[in-house]
């Protein structure tokens, strides 16, 4: 079954809410109201045609959405993800001609927030123009496609919305259920000594860099003060702050110099460590262990993600309502893949 988010889709129980829903919202946008009728469209829903353009950008974005999956049999998955992409599109439209014929309105001021909300996003009114222009949108487009996402989004709190809801029981079954997501995993504060060594560097820049790293190790060996080192040596940003990295978790800094830093004990220094950037010497400062999340820290964040899936739900059970209403034509033949 398609998914139809109503609101940028949750991802997982640590999530992370992007800043930009200029592309999330134009998405849904795009899927939502009908283009000018072409000759050969691929379907009709209720007389307004579904176009091969627009299959190929609900494509493309689905594509984008399960970049880290793996797929082994490309034509099978292509298949599937056609299918898809066209059952949203159907299902979309049909929400829009519905919110349409319901005579739902979206107030010019709702419009006017969400264009500045998108400039916003962009580092000047040029970039932003240039966005839109490498959209091939006007900003005439952006606001008609949001005024019809968002009488979509009316609709469905109107007709399912309203009549959903989530307990304080149903937030803490889930919590408990799924304690192994809540926690917060372990930190370290570290240090680092860097010295560069560009990625073409020849044999003896190498060797340089490797001389120059060895023998800062050996005056911390008998002594010296590594943040002093740091700050007169160092090749990086944090030299300022005496090669101070604060505090990260794996995967916020390079694999080799994590790996160093979870290994070593408080005021240890690490043997020389290379990365992508040169060579490097790491010091521990400190170190806090995984801790769980509190029930109260996410409560609220939760019984929105579950309300939010019983809305999903609740949404495919009205489109497949709507759907046994109209009429939909699907065209002959497989449709052009993007």
């Amino acid at each position: 079954m398609p998914h139809y988010p109503v609101n940028p889709p949750l991802q997982g129980l640590r999530w992370s809410f992007p800043a930009a829903i200029f592309g999330i919202c134009l998405f849904w946008a795009t899927l939502s109201w009908p283009a000018p009728f072409q000759a050969e469209p691929l379907a009709l829903v209720n007389g307004t045609s579904i176009t091969q353009a627009q299959l190929d950008e609900a494509v493309t974005r689905l594509q984008r959405q399960r970049v880290a999956q793996v797929v082994t049999e490309a034509g099978d998955s292509s298949e599937s993800l056609w299918e898809e992409a066209l059952e949203a599109l159907i299902g979309r439209r049909l929400l829009a001609l519905k919110a349409r014929a319901s005579g739902i309105a979206v107030d010019d001021r709702e419009v006017d927030a969400y264009i500045e909300q998108v400039r916003s996003e962009y580092d000047g009114e040029a970039e932003y123009q240039q966005a839109i222009e490498g959209m091939q949108l006007t900003e005439a487009d952006i606001r008609e496609r949001f005024k019809s996402d968002a009488a979509v989004r009316k609709l469905i709190e109107e007709k399912v919305g309203a009549r959903v809801t989530v307990t304080e029981a149903e937030v803490a079954d889930f919590y408990r259920a799924h304690m192994d997501y809540f926690v917060k995993p372990g930190q370290v504060r570290a240090a680092h000594i860097l010295i560069r060594v560009p990625a073409n560097a020849s044999a003896e820049q190498k060797k340089r860099a490797w001389q120059r790293i060895e023998a800062l190790r050996n005056r911390l060996l008998r002594g010296d003060d590594f943040a002093m080192l740091a700050i007169e040596y160092s090749e990086g940003p944090s030299s300022v702050r005496g090669g101070d990295l604060g505090y990260f978790v794996r995967g916020q800094v390079e694999k080799p110099l994590a790996d160093a830093a979870f290994s070593l004990r408080v005021g240890e220094i690490s043997d020389i460590v290379e990365t992508r950037l040169g060579v490097h010497l790491v010091r521990v400062m400190d170190h806090k262990p995984p801790s769980a999340i509190l029930l109260e820290s996410v409560r609220d964040q939760l019984g929105r993600r579950l309300r939010q899936e019983k809305i999903n739900r609740e949404v495919e059970i009205y489109i497949n309502g709507l759907k046994s209403l109209a009429q939909i034509k699907i065209m002959p033949g497989r449709p052009r893949l993007p």
